[in-house]
């Protein structure tokens, strides 16, 4: 209460969304590109089906806690694929093998495996996901490689709040 500046972040499943909200209000568009890639939300035209209805102005990116990490070329990708809820995370033990952030995070502790009461995150195959998919391709241990892919996606978050502050002019740095 009595916060009337603020950078709103949300990370998912897929996307990590970025916003403002000025002198206690949301940030509002009025035009938004619908299904468009590389749009940080929806405002650079040409990159989906133009909507003209108001709506809560976010950047979107796609680096959510399932966001896959893969190895293009020698090079280290981290979403917009995503490994969704069925079957997730291949810590979740639910038949997923590609590594995501949710992953990564397990691997480097930000995660506790037994953190989520019934539901358990296996290490085993976090690990063995991370080994196969980004360690071995860029020959580099697992912990390495999950620290890249946390990296990468930390980058990708950023980029989203870059996006709402930075890019529009606005100081971040009076922000909650």
């Amino acid at each position: 209460r009595g916060l009337a500046d603020l950078i709103s972040f949300d990370m998912g499943g897929t996307t990590a969304k970025a916003g403002l909200v000025r002198g206690g209000r949301p940030g509002i568009t009025h035009e938004f590109q619908v299904g468009g890639k590389g749009s940080f939300g929806g405002r650079r035209p040409g990159t989906g089906v133009p909507i003209k209805v108001p709506a809560i102005d976010l950047a979107e990116v796609g680096a959510g806690g399932g966001s896959i990490a893969w190895v293009e070329e020698g090079t280290l990708r981290v979403g917009p694929r995503s490994a969704g809820a069925d079957p997730g995370p291949a810590c979740y033990g639910r038949g997923g093998t590609f590594p995501t952030v949710t992953d990564a995070n397990l691997v480097l502790g930000y995660l506790a495996a037994d953190g989520f009461g019934e539901f358990t995150l296996s290490e085993a195959f976090a690990h063995r996901a991370i080994e196969q998919h980004v360690a071995r391709p860029l020959d580099v241990d697992v912990v390495e490689a999950a620290a890249a892919i946390h990296d990468i996606a930390n980058a990708q978050m950023g980029a989203a709040v870059h996006v709402v502050t930075v890019r529009r002019g606005i100081d971040p740095r009076g922000f909650t």
